[in-house]
């Protein structure tokens, strides 16, 4: 299961960024820190997960055996608790409607009005991959329940949950072609 999802993260970033690289003509060496920019920004939202266990909630009792593995310096293992106990989170900072929304107002402010590659790179790719976690959350959940909790606690009923992934995905789409 892991192992599928990373997968799936980086081929979308791989086809995604292929995409905007052919539009854009990036495939100089010049254009290395858009690739860096989307590589890290791909990994950066699951950093989540371990804002999660150490600041948010560290009582928890998968925050505490993660913890627990991370002062055994058993990194992988440590990840894999954290990861195999997702779903029975509910307040997370990245993965929320709150956050998504300040996020993608930054987003649009540093595609559209910065020069630098590695800034666009990692907002494009930070913004993919909380789209493909929503849309995940959205197929094996039925709504985005997840996605509640947040900064303002700001809460979307399930009937407007699927037009406000449609709207902010329509508008992450929209920023691509600002770039």
């Amino acid at each position: 299961m892991v192992k599928r999802e990373i997968l799936t993260h980086y081929l979308f970033f791989l086809a995604f960024f292929i995409f905007l690289a052919i539009r854009r003509n990036l495939f100089s060496f010049s254009s290395f820190p858009f690739w860096l920019g989307g590589f890290i920004g791909t990994f950066l939202v699951d950093l989540d997960h371990f804002l999660y266990a150490f600041l948010l909630n560290p009582q928890d009792l998968a925050s505490q055996r993660a913890i627990y593995y991370l002062k055994k310096r058993e990194y992988i293992r440590a990840f894999l608790v954290l990861w195999d106990a997702k779903e029975n989170r509910t307040h997370q900072v990245f993965h929320s409607f709150s956050f998504q929304i300040i996020f993608l107002i930054l987003a649009f402010w540093v595609v559209s009005s910065s020069s630098s590659l590695f800034a666009i790179g990692l907002v494009l790719a930070f913004s993919l991959h909380l789209f493909i976690d929503q849309f995940s959350d959205f197929l094996v959940l039925g709504n985005l329940d997840l996605w509640k909790n947040g900064f303002f606690n700001l809460r979307i009923e399930e009937r407007g949950q699927l037009f406000y992934f449609i709207l902010s995905l329509l508008i992450f789409i929209a920023f691509s072609f600002v770039f």
